[in-house]
Order: C-alpha cells, then sequence, then structure tokens
C-alpha cells in the first residue's frame, strides 16, 4: 500500500540546488502538487504554477524586474537596484529602451541575417566528422557565437577572447558580476570597440554595436548603458541557443520514430521546436520582486523578497498540459503556449533568431546527414548550471 505524501514531508524546490535541478520532474511535480508558492530562503520564494507564473510575468504594476537575473538567498532583493539592462528595467524606461533594441530584432532585420544564419548552419554541419562520435555542445556553441557576434558587430578577431570571458561570467552567473576580472575585461575591450564607432575610427553599419555607439554620440544613451546591453545580448544570445539545439537534437534522436517523423515531414520542424522549448526550456527560471507587500495564491510576500518564476515548472504543469505534460509530442496541441522565453513586456527579444538558428541546423542536419544517431553507449546527463537546462555533453555518431 503506497504511503501519501504530507504537505509537510515536501521540500521547497531550492534554485540554488543542484540536486534539485538534476531531479526538476520529480521535484517540481511534488511542489506543484503540494505548495506551488514556496519558500527554499528567508526571503526568497519560489514560484511553481503556470497560472502564477503567467500572471505574475505579466503583471508589472505589482512585481518589478529589478532583481532579475540576481538571487540572494539572505537578503532577497534588498538593495539591488535595475542594472541598465533591458531583463531588469520597469516601465516606462524598459518599453523606451525595448524600443530601441527592438530594431536588430525586427522581422525585416532578420530576414536580412537569416541567409548568412543558414550559411553557417551549413558549415557547422560540413564540419562534423563521419565515422567517430562527437560532441554537438561544442558545435552548437560555434553556431550561437558566429551568429550572435556577426549580429552585434564585434571584431571577428576578438570573438574567441570575448567568448572565453562570457563563459566564466556564465559559470558565476546569478551571482554579482561586479568585480571580477573578466567582467572588467570584456566590458573594456566592447568600450573600445564602442568608441571606435562612436569617433568614426570605424565606418557605421547596420550591427547593433553601431547603433547603440551612435545613440551614445547623439547623448540618448549612456556609453556605459550601451554595454550594458551588448553583454547581455552575447550570453542571451548564446547560451539560449546552445541550449536549444542541443535539447532538440537529443530529443528527436533518443526515439529515432521522432527524427523519421521529421525526415517525412520537414514541415513540423517548427513544431519540434515549440515543442522542445516547452518540454526543456533553456531558462529555468526569472526573477522579480514586488513593488509594495502582496501575495501569490494567498502566500505573504513582503517588499524587497524575491519571487523566483519558475519557468520550467510552468511548462510541466499537469493542470495545462495534461498527465503527458513530460512527453515530449511533436504534435501536441498548442505547444506554443509554453513560456520558455517569458511572457508579456519582458519576453525575450532575441527568441526570433533563437528560433531561426534552430530552424537552420535541424533542417540542414536532416537534409546532409539523416543517417545521425546518438553514440552508442551515450548516457544523458544535464549540465551543473542551476539557470539553464541543456546536456553537459551530447554525442552523436555519423557511420561511415
Amino acid at each position: 500500500m503506497e504511503e501519501s505524501v504530507s504537505v509537510d514531508d515536501v521540500a521547497p524546490f531550492d534554485p540554488l540546488s543542484l540536486a534539485d535541478h538534476h531531479a526538476a520532474e520529480r521535484r517540481l511535480a511534488e511542489v506543484r502538487g503540494s505548495c506551488p508558492v514556496s519558500q527554499p530562503h528567508p526571503r526568497m520564494h519560489f514560484v511553481a504554477a503556470h497560472e502564477d507564473v503567467q500572471r505574475i510575468l505579466l503583471d508589472t504594476t505589482t512585481f518589478s524586474a529589478r532583481s532579475n537575473f540576481r538571487l540572494d538567498p539572505v537578503n532577497g532583493a534588498e538593495g539591488i537596484r535595475p542594472s541598465g539592462s533591458l531583463p531588469t528595467l520597469d516601465p516606462p524606461d524598459h518599453a523606451d529602451l525595448r524600443r530601441r533594441l527592438r530594431e536588430w530584432f525586427a522581422p525585416r532585420t532578420l530576414r536580412r541575417l537569416e541567409p548568412r544564419v543558414r550559411e553557417l548552419a551549413a558549415a557547422a554541419v560540413r564540419e562534423l566528422p563521419v565515422g567517430v562520435d562527437v560532441d554537438l555542445v561544442p558545435t552548437s556553441k560555434r553556431l550561437a557565437v558566429r551568429v550572435v557576434y556577426t549580429l552585434i558587430g564585434a571584431p571577428q578577431e576578438d570573438w574567441g577572447q570575448l567568448q572565453a570571458w562570457s563563459d566564466v561570467l556564465h559559470e558565476i552567473l546569478p551571482a554579482p558580476l561586479q568585480g571580477r576580472p573578466e567582467y572588467a575585461a570584456m566590458m573594456n575591450r566592447l568600450g573600445e570597440v564602442l568608441e571606435e564607432y562612436r569617433t568614426g575610427l570605424r565606418a557605421a553599419d547596420d550591427t547593433v554595436v553601431s547603433g547603440l555607439a551612435a545613440a551614445a554620440e547623439a547623448g540618448e544613451l549612456a556609453p556605459a548603458d550601451a554595454l550594458t546591453h551588448i553583454w547581455q545580448l552575447i550570453q542571451a544570445g548564446t547560451e539560449t541557443t546552445i541550449s536549444l539545439i542541443t535539447n532538440l537534437v537529443y530529443a528527436l534522436l533518443s526515439q529515432p520514430r521522432r527524427w523519421k517523423l521529421l525526415l517525412d515531414q520537414p514541415e513540423l520542424i517548427g513544431a519540434a521546436i515549440e515543442e522542445s522549448l516547452r518540454r526543456d526550456a533553456p531558462l529555468q527560471y526569472v526573477m522579480r520582486t514586488p513593488h509594495h507587500t502582496t501575495e501569490v495564491s494567498g502566500c505573504p510576500v513582503e517588499y524587497d523578497e524575491q519571487v523566483v518564476v519558475g519557468l520550467q515548472s510552468a511548462n510541466w504543469d499537469e493542470a495545462v498540459w495534461g498527465p503527458d505534460a513530460l512527453e515530449f509530442d511533436i504534435e501536441r496541441d498548442h505547444p506554443a503556449g509554453h513560456v520558455a522565453f517569458g511572457k508579456g513586456p519582458h519576453a525575450c527579444l532575441g527568441a526570433p533568431l533563437a528560433r531561426i538558428e534552430a530552424q537552420a541546423f535541424i533542417r540542414e542536419l536532416l537534409g546532409c546527414r539523416p543517417e545521425v544517431r546518438l553514440a552508442t553507449g551515450y548516457v544523458h546527463e544535464l549540465a551543473d548550471e542551476l539557470m539553464v537546462r541543456r546536456p553537459a555533453k551530447l554525442l552523436v555518431h555519423i557511420p561511415g
């Protein structure tokens, strides 16, 4: 006879625990079923249910984004002020900046960039060796890096060093980055490039750095804020794409019938991407803090306390997705209703670009390497990261 589990027996989901992250399917189901708003630390709340997650993301009147991507288990959001980057700003400043940055993610801009993305995806697939096992994590990373630095306008000779600094800083998140030598070095080099555009040493073009340099020269934007925006685009633009591509390829190859379905019906690639985003959201959660004392599903939340908004948990909520919420189903009804890229004013600005990259890579892999499979003996393990969900390695094999 099975014993029932009481609410008191279920520990809160702790976003700072790798153990909870690696057991997320089980742990998030437990908290959704027992206490969908829990308190893993004295000034931190974790929100697990889809309905609550969506409400918080949409309610910028009650909830501020100023503590986004910062987690403090002791002080919560106390003393945290907006960093000036898009994910941490509140209206009306957020709307003003988003309008400025949207230029580089507008459909017309992405249409111009798409042929280059397809070229880079084709090159990435061509570079895959035949007859040996290969890890697709570095492959997807090279693609993401090439695309995002092309969009940003960083000099190609700097790509390797900039990404090396970014990799170190990514490992630190969600802890503060200020004071880290890698952060200082990265901001210094990006500042030099920005200044070269601002002073005309580099000719103006349609890249992000060039546009932000023009805004800084016109007095519309502080140079320090421009650098923060560039850094944020680098971080989000690389990690999201790496996670999306590797999660998707694993889901497809782990069940060969899924791969065959796309071989037979490549028009379903878009649906497969949306289902991958739902099933394995690249970003596990975002952070909010109330402008004033409030409540979430009857649980009080004080001013300056942090609310960790569980994006992945919402995407697995059985109340929305049904009893098979943990299954990867390409033909699922309305998979695009997920919150992998957030919701509302702070929805991810670069989401269309990530989708374009994943679409290009999968289409190229299907067309050029349809025989690809998971390497014999490969065991799927999640990367030891608190905020991002992707495999530590993804070993595949293309028969020779």
